[in-house]
């Protein structure tokens, strides 16, 4: 890809002090680094803001917004208004961590088929015993083109082994 386009990661983050360092560490080590990573701290009581200036101190990718609490949409959408200039956008669960990789295959898979307005992956559940463990190895989204004019096809990517996709185009 000789121009990379702009993709937006936007991190609704509300109580999870415990598991928002790997989740942002597996954003900002991806080897597609063509990235704005918005963290929306939607009013957490915990130390996550202070987690998140810390990120954005570091790392000119990262972007912070902090708002009172109002849920995780309205943390959605005011990440999406600082998205606008972005090309793509995916969302991450803030107790969630992405493989590494996910988001060259993601995006060069959609330049190289401009027809795909969404390729989702898949997940891989991490379990102790019976219950279920989120935010230990978990890619459970989906990566969109910015400007869509109709309804997009949609593309699964399957995210192990990352060396191509496994499942066909929905149309």
């Amino acid at each position: 890809m000789s121009h990379q386009p702009l993709l937006a990661v936007i991190v609704p983050v509300y109580k999870v002090e415990d598991y928002l360092r790997l989740c942002v560490d597996s954003i900002l080590s991806q080897s597609y680094s063509h990235l704005r990573v918005i963290l929306v701290d939607d009013g957490s009581p915990d130390g996550c803001g202070a987690i998140c200036d810390a990120y954005a101190a570091e790392d000119p990718r990262v972007v912070v917004v902090h708002k009172e609490n109002g849920g995780q949409s309205t943390a959605r959408n005011r990440g999406l208004d600082l998205a606008k200039d972005c090309d793509y956008i995916t969302f991450v669960d803030s107790d969630d961590s992405i493989e590494p990789g996910i988001y060259n295959a993601a995006v060069t898979y959609l330049e190289e088929h401009r027809e795909v307005g969404i390729v989702g992956y898949g997940i891989n559940e991490i379990r102790a015993g019976e219950r279920s463990i989120a935010g230990r190895r978990l890619v459970a989204c989906s990566l969109v083109r910015r400007r869509l004019r109709r309804l997009p096809k949609v593309f699964h990517l399957s995210s192990a082994p990352l060396s191509g996709p496994r499942s066909s185009v929905l149309r």
